[in-house]
């Protein structure tokens, strides 16, 4: 279960009763929480994570290049197809319209293009879709 925006990281007294009810389904129904981590902060089936929204294509594989520790790791993105409903949705009155429309067609590009999984491949690592990480 990946919740993002109740993600590990927001440490406010209602984040922290959320992730108690996701860590009580996710334990009901044997799935795992991704953002799951233990008292230090870290991820407990990670062994790192990225963001590549923010980043350009180069920063992206410097990232992957110091991955060298044998595990899972979480690269991720906000990935979405431009669409009037995302155009609606990002309207130029809204203050994060330049992440929340660009970035997202520019994450859709990289996580679906053959170049780029080919070389993340070419790296050394296996890709699996987050519902395959972590079985």
């Amino acid at each position: 279960v990946e919740t993002h925006m109740v993600n590990g990281r927001n440490r406010l007294p209602i984040h922290r009763r959320i992730h108690a009810i996701i860590r009580k389904l996710c334990a009901q129904f044997g799935l795992a929480y991704t953002y799951e981590r233990d008292a230090s902060g870290k991820l407990l089936h990670f062994v790192d994570e990225a963001c590549s929204s923010y980043l350009d294509h180069e920063e992206t594989f410097r990232i992957l290049q110091k991955w060298t520790q044998p595990g899972r790791y979480h690269l991720f993105g906000h990935a979405a197809v431009d669409s009037d409903e995302l155009q609606t949705i990002c309207s130029p009155e809204h203050p994060s319209r330049f992440w929340a429309a660009d970035v997202r067609v520019k994450d859709l590009a990289f996580y679906t293009d053959p170049k780029v999984k080919a070389r993340i491949e070419g790296m050394g690592f296996e890709l699996v879709g987050i519902g395959e990480a972590l079985r």
